[in-house]
């Protein structure tokens, strides 16, 4: 298991593997109406259940590699080493509530099979469970936000994440790697100093990799960018075939593992505080730019920052905070550019701010509100639509 997950968490995870693998080899048996139930009720706990007991199905198939003489020599085995004491300590499933499935399975298990057999066999399932989390995707903690939401995590090194609205990381750590991936969204990253494990942030085809820093990344549909708040950090446009991050297609059980050895390739550039890049969906990068540090982590107050944009752009961030959508739906708005700062969850405040231009008009459809250019602009003493009654 994983050397930098707590006690607590392997814990958690056995007790579950267990559980796992129990129900793996009572489903196969016939289940009565309470234990259907029951069965149903715990997969409804939590999706790693779910998870869990579809590896314990996959590797429930170790009772019919053992032949009778196998099994005759393994219950001799173990009477052996019951009969002389020989320190062996049995294994115990008393960690499950008296009407467990391992209890069930006892009872309903292959015949002539002992009790210490059939326990030792759903250890042994529990054991191929727990192996193949440790080398699939369930190693991955995640981490997500809704619409509108903001969370802050220290994670197990004491560095700090801070999600924005509507995004999603996963973030695994181990020896001598820490890795990330951002999938969705935006992501400020307070790295804690660790020269022995790097820590790395994956995104599409590109990397950005730092030792002890704060920077931010947002992951927009076309583009990402990648700006550094404190310290240094070294961005690859791409990694060679064997240290890519691994195609995580959300939950895909199946992945090639990346190379924790091997080296960054050559076409990494080095960022400094107050500067940052941007990369396209293939990884290419565009040079460094600076930045406006105070405008990049102003969404930490809720605040957004707005330097001539187009109001396209502006539009598509307040959307990401709020219920209220807001479409522009004709070119010439799009292209219009403004400088202001902004509540993000008060798009009214927007709303006020655009309807002062007398040649915009608004349309409400529910959620939706719709921004367009008149055709014909409204005379200088025709008031618009008040915002407030949007």
């Amino acid at each position: 298991m994983n050397a930098f997950i707590d006690k607590r968490r392997q814990d958690e995870l056995l007790r579950t593997a267990e559980q796992a693998a129990a129900w793996a080899i009572a489903v196969d048996k016939e289940l009565g109406t309470q234990e259907r139930a029951q069965f149903a009720a715990w997969l409804e706990e939590s999706p790693l259940h779910v998870e869990l007991f579809l590896r314990a199905t996959a590797v429930n198939r170790i009772g019919d590699l053992i032949t009778p003489q196998t099994r005759s020599k393994l219950e001799a085995a173990m009477q052996t080493s019951v009969h002389a004491d020989a320190g062996i300590v049995p294994l115990q499933t008393g960690r499950l509530p008296p009407d467990s499935p391992t209890q069930y399975w006892k009872r309903k298990g292959p015949a002539g099979w002992s009790v210490g057999i059939a326990a030792a066999c759903a250890a042994l399932v529990a054991v191929a469970v727990l192996w193949l989390y440790g080398s699939g995707t369930f190693l991955w903690e995640r981490y997500t936000t809704t619409v509108g939401e903001q969370r802050s995590v220290t994670l197990s090194d004491g560095s700090v994440l801070y999600l924005n609205s509507d995004s999603k990381v996963l973030v695994r750590f181990r020896r001598g790697v820490r890795d990330v991936r951002l999938t969705v969204g935006e992501a400020m990253f307070k790295v804690a100093h660790d020269t022995a494990r790097p820590f790395r942030v994956y995104v599409d085809d590109a990397v950005v990799e730092a030792v002890g820093t704060q920077f931010d990344i947002y992951r927009q549909p076309t583009q990402t960018t990648v700006a550094v708040v404190e310290g240094i950090v070294r961005v690859s446009e791409r990694l060679d075939e064997r240290r890519s991050a691994p195609r995580l297609a959300d939950d895909s059980t199946r992945r090639v593992e990346p190379d924790e050895h091997a080296q960054l390739p050559a076409s990494t550039k080095r960022l400094l505080a107050g500067q940052a890049v941007q990369l396209n969906l293939n990884g290419k990068m565009s040079k460094p730019l600076p930045i406006n540090v105070a405008q990049v982590t102003a969404w930490r107050q809720r605040r957004l920052v707005f330097e001539w944009e187009r109001l396209e752009t502006i539009v598509a961030e307040f959307n990401r905070y709020n219920r209220l959508q807001l479409r522009v739906e004709d070119a010439a708005a799009r292209a219009r550019r403004y400088t202001a700062v902004f509540n993000a969850n008060e798009p009214q405040a927007l709303l006020r701010f655009l309807a002062k231009e007398h040649d915009l008009e608004f349309d409400r459809q529910g959620d939706l509100l719709i921004i367009r250019h008149k055709a014909t602009p409204a005379p200088k003493d025709t008031s618009s639509l008040s915002a407030d009654a949007l």
